[in-house]
């Protein structure tokens, strides 16, 4: 490579990413680049990450989490020429990628390597050989490459200098728990442990958010090290550079006013906030609002009142199940009135010990219903043999029909006014819960209040 315009303009594209991903950008895509300022900014921070991994340095975060809207060309800044641009800085360099599905993550490595493959690239940087080509990885002479695999799939005898998971949860698998856990275990358990360094490898993770424990709410819930981007399409206190906005728009061509008016009667309120406005769920809730509560100091209560305590119980510590949740209720005047929320992980002994210091204002004809699961009957038994309160088992249609159907019993009761809320802490995790549901991270208040509602305003009980 003797011409001087073409060593110039090598070393150009080599020291900025920015310059390479425009550069390339008509060997994988059809379409002309918008360059939306968000595209030179995330490079921008990309270069500064691939210089660290280049000269094999520890960057100063080990998480660089990206949340951006879709459509915003986010796989092909992350997961497709960023590593290439690596490559073309030391071929020795080898990414592991993964995704939701292997077909995508196939197709990252397809693109990258179309591009080393052309011959526009082996004039700037010389040809890179390979001693392994499949449709999922290559390798290089020099020990570099790529490899690309799926959420929760086997990793054997790759180890790489980065690691990348764009998009590990679908939409679909978002509303999962198991496929969120399972994500969750691989970003964090098996994704850290394919790494060439442990001490200087970071993790590269973009994604839309779909759920308050999706992949991005696991990792920044647990106090990692973080660079975290968050993007959403319209400017908002989330959006972490808000100068990357134009008339409040992250990408006004791609992500134009029509557009998002459009995507939010595609994908309802929870569907756009999640992928476009990047929180799992609606600012100011979506089935169940904040304000439709009544709040009040625990001296205005009414004089004799009968409370209940409703029990949804897990009865277990370990954190990946949901926890057990407490409702402490009473009802008079047509209004429900609810006076503590309570949600731990307990086991059956604790919640023994529990459940009599939360019902001190309990009276003869207060009752503790529990859900019947198997564990349910247990505590009934437990607590029938044991104490002097009166434990009976929940007897409602809504036992089978699910959280959907509970939720929808209780909202319009609280959407008219008739549901008051002792002030306390307790009020923001209990809101948050319904607010948020179904993509907040537990949901027994949904079950309780559901529960609670169906059994004090519905006047064709007759076996409760």
């Amino acid at each position: 490579m003797d011409n001087p315009k073409i060593k110039l303009l090598a070393e150009t594209l080599k020291n900025d990413y920015y310059s390479f991903f425009c550069f390339f950008w008509p060997l994988i895509s059809d379409e002309k680049l918008i360059r939306a300022k968000h595209i030179k900014y995330i490079c921008d921070e990309l270069t500064v990450l691939g210089n660290s991994i280049i000269n094999r340095v520890k960057p100063e975060f080990d998480w660089y989490i990206i949340n951006i809207p879709p459509g915003t060309s986010k796989s092909s800044m992350v997961s497709i020429l960023w590593p290439t641009w690596l490559l073309a800085n030391d071929p020795s360099i080898f990414t592991i990628n993964s995704s939701y599905s292997s077909d995508l993550s196939d197709g990252f490595v397809r693109k990258s390597k179309k591009v080393i493959d052309s011959q526009t690239f082996k004039l700037l940087f010389g040809e890179i050989s390979f001693t392994k080509e499949t449709e999922s990885f290559f390798e290089t002479s020099k020990g570099g490459g790529r490899y690309a695999t799926s959420t929760g799939g086997t990793i054997v005898g790759i180890h790489g200098n980065i690691l990348i998971s764009d998009d590990p949860l679908s939409v679909e698998q978002s509303y999962s728990k198991a496929a969120r856990d399972r994500a969750n275990r691989f970003l964090t358990s098996t994704l850290p442990e394919r790494v060439r360094n442990k001490s200087i490898t970071p993790i590269v993770l973009v994604m839309q958010r779909l759920h308050d424990d999706d992949p991005t709410g696991h990792i920044l819930e647990k106090g990692a090290n973080v660079k975290h981007i968050c993007l959403p399409a319209e400017l908002s206190e989330k959006a972490t550079n808000k100068d990357l906005y134009e008339s409040n728009l992250l990408d006004p061509i791609r992500i134009s006013k029509d557009v998002i008016a459009k995507k939010k009667i595609e994908l309802g309120a929870f569907g756009y906030s999640g992928q476009y406005d990047q929180q799992p769920h609606p600012e100011g809730g979506g089935k169940i609002k904040k304000e439709w509560f009544n709040f009040i100091h625990e001296k205005e209560l009414p004089g004799n009142l009968i409370w209940d305590l409703w029990v949804d119980g897990a009865y277990t510590k370990q954190t990946e199940n949901d926890p057990t949740g407490l409702l402490l209720t009473a009802n008079i005047e047509n209004r429900l009135y609810i006076q503590r929320f309570h949600s731990a992980h307990l086991e059956m002994p604790e919640l023994l010990k529990l459940i009599p210091n939360f019902v001190t204002s309990f009276s003869e004809k207060s009752k503790v219903f529990i859900e019947p699961k198997a564990t349910g009957k247990t505590l009934r038994q437990l607590l029938t043999k044991d104490t002097r309160l009166n434990a009976v088992e929940i007897e409602s249609h809504l036992v089978s029909e699910g959280k959907e159907a509970r939720i929808q019993t209780a909202a319009p009761k609280v959407e008219s006014g008739r549901v008051y809320l002792v002030q306390g802490q307790w009020n923001d995790d209990f809101i948050h819960q319904l607010e948020g549901f179904p993509t907040a991270k537990h949901d027994e208040a949904v079950d309780l209040l559901g529960y609670a509602v169906d059994y004090y305003f519905d006047k064709k009980r007759v076996t409760w």
